[in-house]
């Protein structure tokens, strides 16, 4: 266990100087410039495709004391108190939290829109640790807006001068993971977005954007987008990579489970209207069997059955529908007028 994350964690982590001057347009490291599955993209809404059989379960135990990292273009938190459950067709797999940090602005695009900040949770596959699983979460500027409780709590306040390590204490992991297991994520496959951009990423990015407010939100753009020092205040963000022809899903969340309910209740409610249809002709097959035909008593001899002369009693004939009267009953039936 300790030696998957201590290799996971040299497989994720960025060697030296990362410059942001054109947003790693020009990185040349390892798989950056040469990789065809690289990360963040611009996510364009309309093509995104349906995937109801994969769901991602996300779930921690809040950090009772740690540390985070102001260095640089980082700002990160080495934790592995999380787990997450990935499930699909094909696959059933679990994964291990290496550490989360941040981009300022947003590195993920959706539609175009850049927004104004996300975070990353590295997850490393418990049996493969070349595999990685990121899980992105937006967040755009709202006046107004009352402090988030999760970014509260690593008092980014005290990070002031670079490099730093700040005390962090009573991070409420466990409610901030759980609002986003199985929540409906943007899904693709992709690479690191920091040199090596290693192209081993399973990327979720939440698909909800979160709201963020001026004076949190600072906290951040202060070290970055907002330090003419930093990459001339251009923020420590990668710019969006070509999709080269890869798929982007939306899995999970409660319209899926939403659309997966309609459709049970649909099956469920054609399932009682055949029965129902099947019932009304069993009813109406009876209503015309002759034990039910009861409402004329007796049956009218036909024309060709008339005999002159002589009479008979109704019992004698036995036609479709027409029960048999009681024998004290009789019809005469004469041919002629005397």
């Amino acid at each position: 266990g300790k030696f998957i994350l201590l290799l996971s964690l040299l497989l994720i982590s960025t060697t030296g100087h990362v410059c942001y001057k054109h947003e790693g347009a020009d990185w040349e490291t390892g798989a950056c410039a040469s990789g065809s599955r690289q990360s963040p993209i611009n996510i364009i809404t309309a093509n995104v495709r349906e995937a109801e059989d994969v769901e991602l379960f996300i779930s921690g135990t809040d950090i009772t004391t740690g540390s985070i990292l102001y260095h640089d273009h980082e700002l990160k938190v080495t934790y592995s108190g999380a787990t997450a459950k990935y499930t699909s067709e094909d696959e059933d797999s679990e994964w291990a939290l290496a550490q989360f940090h941040y981009h300022a602005p947003a590195e993920h695009r959706i539609d175009g829109k850049t927004h104004d900040l996300e975070m990353h949770s590295v997850f490393v596959s418990k049996t493969n640790p070349g595999q990685l699983l990121v899980v992105g979460v937006i967040y755009e500027l709202e006046q107004g807006y009352e402090d988030d409780e999760f970014i509260a709590s690593l008092a980014l306040e005290n990070l002031v001068s670079n490099p730093t390590t700040g005390h962090i204490e009573n991070v409420p992991m466990e409610n901030f993971y759980n609002k986003f297991s199985n929540t409906k994520m943007y899904n693709y496959k992709g690479s690191l977005t920091t040199p090596p951009c290693t192209e081993s990423v399973e990327w979720f990015v939440v698909k909800e954007i979160q709201k963020i407010n001026p004076s949190q939100l600072g906290r951040f753009t202060s070290k970055w987008a907002g330090l003419s020092t930093f990459a001339e205040g251009k923020g420590s963000n990668r710019v969006a990579m070509d999709l080269n022809r890869r798929k982007v899903f939306v899995t999970g969340g409660e319209e899926f489970m939403g659309s997966f309910s309609f459709s049970i209740l649909f099956i469920v409610f054609l399932v009682i209207s055949v029965m129902q249809i099947g019932l009304a002709g069993v009813f109406t097959l009876k209503l015309k069997s002759p034990k039910n035909a009861t409402s004329q008593k007796f049956a009218k001899i036909p024309e060709k059955d008339k005999i002159e002369g002589t009479e008979r009693l109704n019992a004698d004939y036995n036609y479709p529908g027409v029960s048999k009267p009681p024998h004290k009953y009789f019809q005469r039936s004469i041919s002629k007028e005397i």
